[in-house]
């Protein structure tokens, strides 16, 4: 809770500007990244020796809460609703990946899968995809995440029956 006692995301994401920056954010201004408010809060936390525990909320909020509360899903949005700028990024939406590439990546994965010699991959399950991923982008062969895919798809079950039509 701030001086003030005002426990709102906009009071949690000023306090943390004014630490990082040294100032008010004011109107038109650029605002903070999301790993630059994380960064704040985690020296904001530690400074005042709050532990997170699990099931209990704690102030200042995460990015992932502001961006829920203020920004539908976005820090962009969360941003723009408390008078900021953001730093120019990609297009929401809009991801390094063409629906083709997210086809392609599930198709190979279940080819892994289906291959009872490839010993990196013991089901067709997301928790498998994801590790698969992990290591294809590892070897230079980029894959999207298992979050994207999930996300793009809408579903994992989703996923697979669109990359076996």
């Amino acid at each position: 809770m701030n001086a003030d006692g005002d426990e709102t995301p906009e009071a949690a994401y000023r306090l943390l500007h004014e630490r990082a920056v040294g100032q008010s954010p004011t109107p038109g201004e650029r605002s903070l990244s999301a790993a630059q408010y994380d960064s704040a809060r985690a020296d904001y936390l530690a400074e005042k020796r709050i532990v997170a525990k699990p099931g209990v909320a704690i102030w200042p909020p995460t990015s992932q809460t502001l961006m829920k509360r203020l920004g539908n899903g976005s820090w962009s949005t969360a941003m723009t609703s408390l008078g900021l700028t953001t730093n120019s990024g990609r297009t929401r939406g809009t991801g390094s990946f063409s629906d083709d590439d997210y086809r392609s990546a599930v198709a190979e994965f279940l080819d892994a899968a289906a291959d009872g010699d490839n010993r990196s991959v013991t089901s067709d399950s997301f928790a498998q995809y994801i590790v698969w991923a992990k290591e294809r982008t590892a070897a230079g062969a980029k894959r999207p995440s298992g979050a994207a895919v999930r996300q793009h798809f809408g579903s994992w079950e989703a996923a697979k029956t669109a990359a076996q039509a």
